[in-house]
């Protein structure tokens, strides 16, 4: 019996645990999270088509003023984006396949497959275009050299330079979120699996 008193005292002393999120609040927060990220998807859709939009307006520019040598260029740079904006598109398609409506583990192997498609996206295409589009870059250098005052040109080449070393932080840094949001799904796939 006294066997039975200790159970029952430590039975007694255990803490009581409370749910600290309904399933309603986690639904939610998983809505906004999806929102949040489609308004990125769209964002980087606009800012590329944006993008490619003044990319064309200037090769036409170039093209009439009889500035061919600056075509190789701007071929380089509209290539990469054309690509990357492609990429997005594929990307946004992905992520629309994400229904919160499927069962949780048709939703994970989603936002899984959605992750790992970003992390080779971040890690071999985006480098990749990265480099093309500088080296396009820095081929337009000389023209604008050439055609833009002394002032206008060291404007040009230190925002350019900056905005593209800007742009690699930025890169970076979500780089680094996707990652880790990856490494979490995978760690509860592999939690899953054992458990």
């Amino acid at each position: 019996m006294e066997n039975f008193e200790e159970f029952n005292q430590l039975w007694e002393s255990q803490p009581i645990l409370t749910q600290t999120a309904n399933p309603n609040e986690t639904l939610e927060k998983a809505e906004n999270h999806l929102r949040y990220l489609k308004r990125g998807k769209i964002w980087t859709i606009l800012i590329l088509g944006s993008l490619m939009v003044g990319l064309f307006l200037y090769l036409g520019w170039a093209i009439s003023h009889d500035f061919t040598g600056m075509i190789s260029g701007l071929g380089l740079m509209i290539s990469a984006i054309s690509i990357r904006l492609g990429l997005e598109f594929i990307s946004t398609y992905r992520f629309n396949t994400i229904s919160l409506e499927s069962s949780l583990t048709a939703f994970h192997d989603r936002v899984v497959a959605f992750y790992v498609w970003q992390n080779v996206v971040n890690k071999i295409f985006i480098p990749i275009l990265y480099l093309l589009y500088l080296v396009g870059f820095t081929m337009l250098l000389p023209y604008f050299k050439q055609s833009l005052s002394s002032g206008m040109y060291w404007y040009v080449l230190f925002s350019g330079y900056g905005f593209l070393l800007g742009f690699t932080w930025v890169i970076w840094r979500k780089i680094k979120m996707e990652n880790r949001i990856l490494e979490t799904l995978k760690k509860i796939s592999s939690e899953e699996g054992t458990g």
